[in-house]
């Protein structure tokens, strides 16, 4: 009953998408994301370029977003996963949007739950994990005395946690959910299809604006070759972030009731995976392997016949994978074997920026060194290990370490029970949906949980330089949860009120 309620829905939808009411919508959204960009260029070239901008979005966005204050979620989050606004920055000058649109987008949103539908504002144990976990942070740079840095880092959580909750004040509505997961699918294979052309092409001169740079990376030892990053500047975060999605990608492809939706998802998910491939990174690959396990069990696939097909795949693809990808791989052992290690400048590396992790808490256990303190403290603390012979500042190249060392043990208990938190409401959510019949939605729950499982898992590998992207998984956690609770709750309600109408016939 659930699944034929779904497809009804999803037709209903196309329908209106392309109805004559959404052309002229999206041409004043145009119009409106024209006038941000700018406005924002105005801000850039007078002193008074920010009451240009706003001005302008009060005119032509403010009337939109309180109609209709999904929309601006939409963009939002399309601007923060593909890191469009620092590209438009750097390609043309155009001073960054995100904070403006942060802060045009909260008030619309509040402003219209409170104001005009006179509703109460949703927040639930994710969202107070969050700024638990923010407020320690905080402290800790106060407490060694970075003031200025903890009030840089302060303002930057608040933003954060701004777009945590507009996220879930706009999810109570199941098909926004629902629409900003394909938006945010959109987003990821709006950056692997440039990559992939790159890999598959071998052209890595066109950067695509700034949304497809590939520059030259040491692969292992005696090998450099273009490696993608995508936005960002690095090819680890950049599969980081392409990882993130593929499980939503993934689960539209297995289990949405439209067929061609189905084929976009699966399409979708190969080329994520192939940009995933071009960057050579080892930390994706493992996670990769372990979400794509995470699925078949969750599915209740026929393990022996998936491994048969994933054997031939291997098979089939080794020919095209980009040049030296398996010697880069095969490093991978060099884990286990301590005088390849030491041969692997990136292992002893991080060994080094483990030890002295490990050596900054035992000297801070408490409150840590000050949240996000590790790199400028490093050198102070490798040169006693004289592990490593590089004299600039280093991360610690894990999450984990680094939250250990930067914010000691309440730090770890703080951010643990936040991980916590969000796994137990997910699951929570899942049974609830089972319970009220309604497994339709639950893939869509675990694609955002499994999508933020693989973040977690490479985060083993890698540190916080892109902490926004760990602050956006929070936030797409955070209003799954809502998402999922809501649809029990509706669910709950429509069934006793069936109930209470048979009871009276």
């Amino acid at each position: 009953m659930a699944q034929s309620y779904l497809v009804a829905q999803d037709s209903n939808d196309l329908r209106d998408a392309f109805s004559g009411q959404r052309v002229v919508f999206g041409a004043l959204l145009l119009t409106a994301i024209l006038v941000v960009l700018a406005g924002s260029y105005a801000i850039g070239a007078t002193k008074y370029g920010i009451f240009v901008v706003v001005g302008l979005m009060a005119v032509v966005a403010g009337p939109i977003m309180v109609v209709r204050p999904e929309m601006a979620m939409y963009i939002l989050v399309f601007s923060i996963y593909t890191n469009a606004s620092d590209v438009v920055e750097v390609a043309f000058g155009i001073p960054s949007t995100n904070k403006l649109l942060v802060a045009l987008t909260f008030v619309a949103v509040i402003g219209t739950r409170a104001i005009i539908q006179k509703k109460p504002l949703v927040f639930g144990a994710l969202d107070f994990s969050v700024m638990i976990y923010a407020a320690v942070a905080v402290v800790t740079l106060f407490a060694s005395g970075k003031i200025g840095i903890a009030f840089d880092n302060l303002i930057d959580y608040i933003k954060d946690i701004a777009i945590i909750i507009i996220l879930v004040q706009l999810v109570e509505n199941e098909l926004h959910f629902k629409r900003m997961i394909w938006v945010i699918i959109i987003g990821a294979f709006f950056l692997s299809s440039l990559t992939t052309i790159q890999v598959v092409t071998g052209d890595y001169d066109n950067e695509f604006f700034g949304f497809a740079k590939a520059p030259v990376h040491q692969v292992f030892e005696d090998l450099d070759n273009n490696r993608p990053v995508g936005p960002l500047d690095d090819p680890n975060y950049y599969s980081q972030i392409l990882l993130l999605v593929l499980p939503f990608a993934i689960y539209r492809g297995l289990t949405d009731p439209n067929p061609m939706l189905r084929t976009i998802g699966l399409g979708i998910s190969a080329t994520i995976m192939i940009a995933v491939v071009g960057t050579y990174s080892r930390a994706a690959l493992v996670a990769m392997a372990g979400v794509l396990g995470l699925i078949v069990l969750e599915r209740r696939m026929n393990i022996i016949l998936v491994g048969g097909i994933v054997t031939i795949l291997i098979g089939s693809i080794i020919p095209f994978l980009p040049k030296g990808y398996m010697e880069r791989i095969s490093t991978l052992g060099s884990v286990f074997n301590q005088s390849e290690t030491r041969n692997e400048a990136s292992f002893t590396g991080r060994t080094s920026e483990a030890v002295v992790a490990i050596q900054m808490f035992l000297e801070h256990p408490i409150l840590g060194i000050g949240y996000s303190s590790y790199e400028e403290s490093y050198q102070e603390y490798s040169e006693r290990l004289g592990l490593d012979s590089r004299v600039e500042a280093r991360s610690a190249h894990s999450l984990y370490l680094e939250v250990m060392s930067e914010t000691g043990l309440i730090g770890i208990l703080s951010f643990g029970g936040m991980l916590a938190t969000f796994y137990l409401v997910t699951q929570n959510g899942v049974a609830g949906l089972r319970a009220v019949g309604r497994e339709d939605m639950i893939p869509w729950v675990r694609g955002v949980q499994f999508g933020f499982m693989s973040y977690l898992i490479t985060s083993i590998f890698l540190h916080d330089d892109w902490v926004r992207y760990f602050r956006f998984g929070l936030a797409l956690m955070a209003s799954t949860s809502i998402a999922a609770q809501t649809v029990i709750a509706k669910e709950k309600a429509k069934s006793l009120a069936n109930g209470v109408a048979k009871a009276f016939k």
